[in-house]
């Protein structure tokens, strides 16, 4: 099973709690580092429960809690980094409100998706008790597939420099980010960067190419690199290099949302670490 974060761009396993009668909440139900224990899962509940607007019964938080135990004593290094990870929201009630209101939609889609992928009965369970609540909105969760990925996507990103109030030249520095992510049906991408910079009157481009082949995997991305470059044109220095890259994997998670601030448009976004992603347009 797959974990990210659930800050901001969110491609996530979700963990959920238990309660269990009589117990203290400084019970170990599973040793590792750090053990797992009761007060740890009662507050996964709670977060789960808000962002997700579910209110697991008895059964459920019985194979919840089961689940949670599995991931440690079976160390599931994912299943425990997005437990602890998703622990963070425990209290903080203004994110766990953001999460709901922007993201819910997308942790549900990633959930199905984990299903398909690992038969995780954690993630089982969540969307168990959320399709139960919110049956209007299985088919605006549905579970992504290969075929949603088609096409092309572009990401752009710049500041620009300050100007000079008297002369209206350029002062301090500036720069454009631009990629264009092309997946096509066949399993082959293409993948363009570049980068601009601008600072004392002189500019460096940082661009590189990549091509191969692309499949995914439940919550995950798997790009099979097969060539690629990488170029500096840097007309500070006067200098300029080429070079070639090897090929490699990359397995990377990844989510497709609406985006609310540009009229709903289509936007792909892969994490690169726990907590950074590149988000991509349809174009």
């Amino acid at each position: 099973m797959n974990h990210a974060t659930l800050f901001g761009l969110i491609l996530v396993v979700l963990l959920s709690a238990t309660l269990a009668f009589g117990q203290s909440p400084r019970t170990i139900l599973a040793r590792g580092q750090p053990p797992l224990t009761l007060a740890m899962v009662n507050q996964l509940e709670s977060v789960y429960d808000s962002i997700l607007d579910i209110k697991l019964n008895l059964t459920q938080r019985e194979r919840f809690q089961k689940g949670l135990i599995y991931y440690w004593t079976t160390n599931n290094t994912d299943g425990i980094s997005g437990s602890l990870t998703n622990l963070k929201y425990y209290g903080q009630p203004d994110e766990l409100s953001s999460l709901k209101s922007k993201s819910q939609k997308v942790i549900v889609e990633s959930l199905r998706r984990d299903i398909v992928a690992t038969n995780d009965d954690v993630s089982r369970v969540l969307l168990e008790a959320f399709d139960a609540a919110h049956g209007e909105l299985r088919v605006a969760t549905r579970a992504k597939t290969f075929s949603d990925l088609v096409g092309v996507w572009k990401s752009t990103d710049f500041l620009l420099a300050d100007k000079n109030a008297y002369g209206g030249g350029q002062i301090g520095a500036g720069y454009t980010n631009t990629a264009m992510l092309e997946i096509r049906s066949d399993g082959g991408y293409k993948l363009i960067k570049v980068h601009n910079h601008y600072a004392n009157g002189c500019s460096r481009m940082d661009g590189s190419t990549e091509s191969g082949t692309v499949s995914a995997n439940g919550t995950n991305l798997i790009f099979q690199v097969k060539s690629g470059t990488t170029e500096i044109t840097d007309g500070c220095l006067n200098r300029n290099s080429r070079t070639s890259s090897k090929p490699a994997t990359k397995t990377l998670p990844w989510s497709i949302r609406q985006n609310p601030d540009k009229e709903n448009l289509e936007t792909l976004c892969i994490n690169t670490d726990k907590e950074t992603a590149v988000c991509y347009e349809k174009q």
